[in-house]
């Protein structure tokens, strides 16, 4: 179904795994969230390219710490989505796919994706992801 945006949520899965052993109007925005993650994260997040398949099928924004996994301690992908179906669709097949010790966070059209070989700030994450 939304094969494009999982490849991109199932690659970062990967990545955390190997680094660490029609828009809705009350969606919050990717600056919004980006700003929360990152407050709440105790990191950097950069933007990441968007597949065209992936923008037509509802992936609106992607930021990582990719740059900064092992000072950090920790891997960070934070995705947005059109919706919150679309969120809650990608989420759901994605599940299976996300490696032991990482945290998949869905809240309306957000997704984050995060592992820590260092301080866990997950449930941080999740709060202030939830708070928005």
């Amino acid at each position: 179904m939304k094969r494009s945006i999982l490849v991109i949520v199932a690659a970062a899965a990967v990545l955390s795994f190997a680094a660490c052993g029609s828009g809705d109007a009350s969606a919050p925005s990717a600056a919004s969230v980006k700003a929360t993650v990152e407050q709440a994260a105790h990191v950097k997040l950069v933007a990441s390219p968007i597949p065209a398949q992936a923008a037509k099928q509802g992936l609106t924004a992607s930021f990582s710490n990719e740059p900064d996994v092992a000072k950090d301690k920790q891997v960070v992908f934070l995705f947005t989505v059109k919706d919150a179906d679309t969120a809650g669709n990608v989420a759901e097949q994605a599940r299976g796919m996300v490696p032991g010790g990482s945290k998949l966070i869905v809240d309306d059209n957000v997704i984050v994706l995060y592992a820590s070989t260092g301080k866990d700030r997950g449930d941080d994450i999740e709060q202030a992801v939830k708070a928005l």
